[in-house]
């Protein structure tokens, strides 16, 4: 489970770790550049991020899901980016038994059945999915009314990795989706959320972003 929510857990310190001012003459209006105030800290946390703007080879998904034991956790990921881009040319993997029949991968082949398939059952098992895994696999899925109702419920219980991995759930939301990002930002419940475990100065910049994204 650990292993699973690495790549997220590290994406925290994003939000948590003092702000740097350096030059941000490398920044775009459509990403975040290393030096953004976005990004102090390590340089891990960056190229976490910098993992969800960069293209993906469909061709690896393929022959993970022909050998998921070659690299489950590679898999995972890949699941999860088609999910996420709603890519059809693998729309039977969640019936797969080699992959259904593995817990690691529920999570993820649950979103991806819901975002490509429509599987109202999918969503309902993601939104109640326990502990990080859940959460990590809803942060692909641009779906904000059970799933953010889960994330509600998992603010009622947090320890120190769930809040990396609540935190994380914002910003690859906002990366992924950023125009049902801004609409849903409106929304009392959602802003709130968002900013409980952002803090005011980080949410005011990734919002600040999302309004250039989306103008």
């Amino acid at each position: 489970m650990f292993r699973h929510s690495l790549p997220l857990l590290s994406a925290l310190l994003i939000s948590i770790l003092p702000g740097c001012t350096l030059p941000n003459s490398a920044s775009h209006r459509d990403q975040l550049a290393p030096f953004d105030v976005v990004f102090p800290g390590t340089e891990e946390a960056t190229r976490n991020y910098q993992k969800l703007l960069l293209p993906w080879d469909e061709r690896e998904l393929h022959q993970l899901i022909r050998h998921p034991e070659h690299d489950k956790y590679r898999l995972n990921q890949l699941i999860l980016r088609a999910a996420a881009d709603r890519k059809p040319a693998f729309k039977d993997a969640p019936a797969a038994d080699s992959l259904r029949n593995d817990p690691y991968l529920q999570p993820a082949l649950d979103a991806y059945d819901y975002q490509v398939n429509r599987n109202p059952a999918a969503l309902q098992r993601l939104a109640t999915y326990p502990g990080i895994p859940g959460v990590y696999a809803m942060a692909y899925v641009d779906e904000w009314s059970q799933t953010i109702a889960s994330i509600a419920r998992h603010e009622s219980r947090v320890d120190g990795a769930m809040g990396f991995e609540l935190a994380a759930f914002w910003i690859t939301r906002e990366q992924l989706f950023p125009q049902s990002f801004r609409s849903n930002l409106h929304r009392p419940e959602v802003h709130s959320l968002a900013t409980k475990r952002l803090g005011k100065k980080t949410m005011a910049q990734l919002s600040a972003r999302n309004r250039h994204r989306t103008r």
